[in-house]
């Protein structure tokens, strides 16, 4: 028995995001109308890919330092209150350590930013 393959790239932009394959007994199986359809199915399907990994980017963006790639004060306090209201809730303890950097502003101001910053990435 021969079938027919129809392949739906999923593509956003100029971005080829995968490929839906659909097999269906008989040549010629797929009828214009559904080959409109799954067009258009293919197209909803990778915009849908591509917001979610757009939203992914940007929440990493939202939740990191850019110089350094540290998490930034946003999502120490979501995993803060989310740690604290586990170790409430379970009884187990949590332990936090935080660093800071004496004389950092000075860094800042005497060597400039730049200093400041590679100082940061060291």
């Amino acid at each position: 028995m021969r079938e027919s393959l129809l392949a739906v790239p999923l593509v956003a932009g100029n971005q080829r995001l995968g490929m839906i394959d659909l097999w269906r007994d008989g040549l010629d199986a797929f009828n214009e109308e559904e080959l409109e359809r799954c067009a258009l199915f293919g197209f909803i399907t990778a915009v849908a890919l591509r917001n979610a990994q757009m939203y992914e980017e940007l929440e990493q963006i939202a939740l990191t330092d850019a110089l350094t790639g540290l998490f930034n004060i946003r999502w120490w306090r979501d995993m803060g209150a989310r740690l604290t209201a586990q170790s409430r809730r379970t009884g187990a303890g949590l332990a936090v350590l935080m660093v800071d950097l004496d004389h950092f502003k000075q860094i800042n101001d005497s060597a400039g930013h730049a200093a400041g910053d590679r100082a940061l990435r060291a």
